[in-house]
């Protein structure tokens, strides 16, 4: 429950019950305080809501009841004051001075003295009053109530009938005590309501922290310590928002006393045996903690099924008995000594060394603990790698941790520098210098760098064994976070792959793929890993998600083309009616294999203008960036004419700039391509680096500490230009880089098909027309491209014949295209019958007029020749990229 009032209720802090007489009207004093405190809008009010106090005390029926309500006044008082200090409090002193009492060492002695009855009368008088002058409705919050003497819980259940309407006693017990079960069993048939508080599922916390903006960074941990428990979830954000380890929550004295009762119903036998295991904030598997404790599968359940029945462990939230984070903490580090600490880690040492050697992988329970149990253990004699790690800087560290959850060791062995210092910004709050931090945990051996023209990456150099979870534990002590090694994988495991139903295979990494990442990964993955027989009928879907803040991308593989829709299906819809949406966010699903890309419009662009060999001259650094500039625009406005998709697939859905760095001769440059939001004039400038640029592995990151790259931009590339004297134009360029990319995205795609329907085909090509027209227009308004001479208002007639191939006749599918000028620039399709022949290249009238060209002078040009040429180039593609759909000739598809 919040404490922050709203405007309709004065809600006090968390009151904690002692068992020392007198504590429940103590606390209920304290409460009223907390609420008077707040209902106080200005010194006006303030004066009347004191005065109406003032005025329910010596309204008292009887002088017992009056004195009871002066000690309850004055203790209201006092926690006032003890909040806004002594001067702030002048004023209310001086309304409800008459009814004040002296300060006496021993409240509880006062209000212990009154009789149950009459006390319960009072109180609840006082408190409706005090609720009346203020306005609004009191809730007083209690904890802890099973701890209540006799005459104190005989109190609680009278007040369970004094109270009402606009106040209210929030007050908790706990059951798994007897004097907890015996007030349950006294409320029942009052004037209350029961409800059995356990710990939150985790989408209740989750929904919590979404509430409170938390980020998710944070989320983990938090589920981690609270175990579910409201107090520790309220204190967890109050540490987060404060930019507070979460280390540092405290585990509050009611929750230590409750677990010193606890641990003391339980014999020295179970006593020692809870101090073995005190060390382990999350719990073991069973047969690590039987061969710790000498138990069987058996004597294990017995003895975690009598520390939840002692309160020692708690039933969390997953089912699983363990403690209560807090409480273990407590034990751990604050009632054990250090000798016994250290008796306990130096034990766990060993016993860590041998499960590492059982086991493959490091387990995440005991990574968890290695920090406190090697500090607690003080040994000196440690294993080189494990010094190196305890020793390294906690900026090194955030950088090694990025590296550590943005790898898969069996897909990317490797991350790009830019993603490791951008991972670690967002995860571990790192704010070093990236250059100074890679080099020194390259100096020290702990990572491998590497470069090439398209990107620079990094490798963490993982030690074995004990060293490693070493490294994960300390990661994880340090910042206060769980460290997710794989993260792409294991956030795929847990939100995605439940979602997707059947599928044959996936591969994730951790980064927001392009369309043409996702379409290769497929295409890649299909040819290394399916027969001849099976690649044609793969499919697949790329997914690309936002999984709590950060991006994975996920190639799946399936079957056939139903088992893909309905995990499209199942992953849309679980995503939203599941609480996998305080986690998800979807930006891509794209059917694989991808659909080809018509860019052979591109080629027609220049082809007509006999574009292809115009070049400029290239005489200093400066023209050579402006050149740049133009290729920048070319792309943009290309980009702009297109599908979200075809834009994509070619690579210009981003925009480009570029960087000159001319520290070479005056006709040498070094260009860096960068991806941005926007399109920018070339930046030229010396790039600083100790080593050739081509091998340096950080020049990403030197471009971005230089401020030439925002932390919002990418490089994709970088070229030489040596002694240049001419270059392409900027336009013919571009549309050069487009084709390549194009054929590159089209290569081993399943063909397009080109079905023989009249009305089918004339619509795509008439779209086709519109989008050629386009892309020219907006080059046209660049000064990229001078208009064509050609008349656009023409109109096409395309006439596809057939026939049965023969030694006259090697493919069974012509086409002839007639332009027509008539101004109405429209396309017609018309499929001649079996075997009948088109007009030929120089036909009559009476030839023309046949098949509909009624006025033969106002053909301007004709063409001809075989169907899938004719028709891909038409429709933006190259012959390779079509098929055309004919079941008579099935051998030709």
């Amino acid at each position: 429950m919040n404490a922050d009032p709203s405007s309709s209720e004065l809600i006090s802090d968390v009151q904690v019950l002692r068992s020392t007489a007198g504590s429940l009207q103590n606390a209920i004093a304290s409460a009223l305080g907390d609420c008077l405190l707040q209902s106080a809008e200005d010194e006006t009010r303030q004066r009347l809501v004191w005065e109406s106090v003032k005025s329910s005390v010596l309204r008292a029926a009887t002088g017992a009841k009056k004195e009871l309500g002066r000690v309850l006044v004055s203790r209201a008082t006092e926690i006032v004051e003890a909040k806004i200090g002594r001067e702030a409090t002048a004023l209310i002193r001086s309304v409800v001075d008459e009814v004040l009492l002296p300060p006496r060492a021993l409240l509880e002695d006062q209000l212990s003295a009154f009789a149950v009855a009459d006390a319960a009368e009072e109180i609840g008088r006082l408190v409706q009053d005090v609720a009346v002058a203020t306005e609004r409705t009191l809730l007083l919050r209690m904890d802890a109530a099973e701890r209540l003497g006799r005459d104190d819980r005989d109190l609680l259940v009278e007040l369970a009938t004094e109270l009402g309407g606009n106040a209210r006693l929030v007050v908790t017990a706990n059951d798994q005590h007897p004097e907890g079960q015996e007030l349950q069993r006294l409320l029942e048939g009052r004037n209350s309501e029961p409800h059995e508080l356990g710990p939150l599922p985790h989408e209740d916390v989750e929904a919590w922290l979404i509430a409170e903006s938390v980020m998710r960074n944070h989320w983990s941990q938090v589920i981690r310590i609270s175990d579910g428990y409201p107090l520790f979830i309220q204190d967890a954000i109050r540490l987060v928002k404060a930019g507070i380890s979460l280390s540092s929550i405290e585990t509050p004295r009611s929750f230590q006393s409750v677990f010193e009762q606890s641990f003391r119903r339980v014999d020295a036998g179970l006593q020692s045996r809870i101090i073995q295991i005190a060390a382990f904030s999350d719990p073991p598997p069973d047969d690590y903690l039987a061969g710790l404790l000498g138990l069987s599968s058996l004597e294990l359940t017995v003895f975690e099924q009598k520390l939840v029945d002692e309160g020692v462990f708690i039933r969390r939230p997953d089912g699983v008995a363990w403690f209560h984070d807090r409480r273990r903490d407590y034990l751990w580090n604050s009632r054990l000594t250090a000798k016994q600490r250290q008796a306990v880690a130096i034990t766990l040492l060993d016993s860590f060394q041998g499960r590492l050697r059982e086991k493959s992988g490091v387990e995440s329970w005991l990574a968890l603990s290695t920090p406190a149990v090697l500090a607690a253990a003080g040994t000196e004699d440690l294993d080189p790698d494990v010094s190196r790690v305890l020793n390294t800087e906690t900026n090194e560290l955030a950088l090694l941790a990025s590296m550590i959850e943005l790898i898969e060791p069996d897909q990317n062995p490797a991350a790009h520098t830019r993603e490791i210092a951008a991972h670690a910004a967002t995860r571990f709050s790192y704010a070093g210098d990236p250059i100074a931090d890679l080099e020194a945990l390259k100096t020290s051996g702990m990572i491998e760098l590497a470069s090439n023209a398209y990107a620079s990456v990094a490798a963490p150099v993982i030690p074995s064994g004990f060293a490693y979870a070493t490294l994960i534990g300390e990661i994880q002590h340090r910042f206060g976070l769980e460290l997710v090694p794989g993260r792409a994988l294991r956030s795929f495991e847990a939100f995605i792959k439940p979602l997707l139903g059947r599928f044959d295979s996936a591969v994730v990494f951790l980064q927001r793929a392009t369309l043409s990442d996702l379409s290769s990964n497929f295409r890649g993955s299909v040819a290394k890993n399916e027969d001849p027989q099976r690649r044609r009928s793969k499919v697949g879907l790329g997914i690309v998600l936002v999984i709590d803040d950060q991006p994975v991308s996920v190639v799946a593989h399936f079957d056939d083309a139903a088992e893909r829709t309905a995990a499209r299906s199942s992953l849309v819809e679980g995503i939203r009616s599941s609480s996998a949406r305080n986690h998800i966010q979807v930006e891509r699903i794209e059917d694989l294999p991808a659909s080809r890309v018509p860019y052979a419009r591109f080629e027609n662009l220049i082809k007509d203008r006999q574009r292809q060999h115009r070049t400029v001259m290239i005489r200093s650094q400066a023209e050579l960036a402006d050149l740049l500039y133009e290729r920048a625009v070319s792309a943009d406005r290309l980009a702009s004419s297109l599908s979200d998709y075809e834009a994509a697939a070619l690579g210009i859905e981003r925009r480009r700039r570029f960087i000159v760095d001319i520290r070479g001769e005056r006709m040498e440059a070094v260009v860096f391509e960068i991806a941005t939001s926007h399109v920018a004039r070339t930046v030229v400038a010396t790039v600083a680096s100790e080593v050739p640029l081509f091998e340096d592995p950080l020049i990403e990151l030197r471009l971005r500490a230089q401020g030439l790259i925002s932390a919002e931009e990418r490089l994709t590339g970088w070229t030489a230009h040596l002694a240049v004297t001419q270059l392409d134009e900027a336009v013919v360029e571009t549309i050069d880089d487009v084709i390549k990319q194009g054929r590159k995205f089209n290569k081993d795609l399943p063909r397009v098909p080109i079905p023989l329907d009249e009305e089918e085909l004339a619509e795509r090509i008439q779209n086709e027309m519109t989008t050629a027209r386009n892309l020219e227009d907006e080059l046209v308004r660049g000064g990229l491209l001078e208009q064509s001479v050609g008349n656009r208002d023409d109109s096409l007639l395309v006439l596809l014949n057939s026939g049965e191939p023969s030694s006259d006749r090697w493919h069974p599918w012509g086409a002839s295209t007639f332009w027509i000028r008539d101004g109405r620039a429209q396309v017609c399709v018309r499929v001649l019958p079996e075997n009948q022949e088109p007009p030929p290249m120089f036909a009559t009238a009476e030839e023309l007029a046949a098949v509909g060209i009624k006025n033969a002078s106002a053909v301007t040009r004709t063409g001809d020749g075989v169907a899938s040429f004719v028709l891909a180039d038409l429709l933006g593609y190259t012959a390779e990229d079509v098929a055309i759909q004919d079941p008579r000739f099935p051998e030709y598809f």
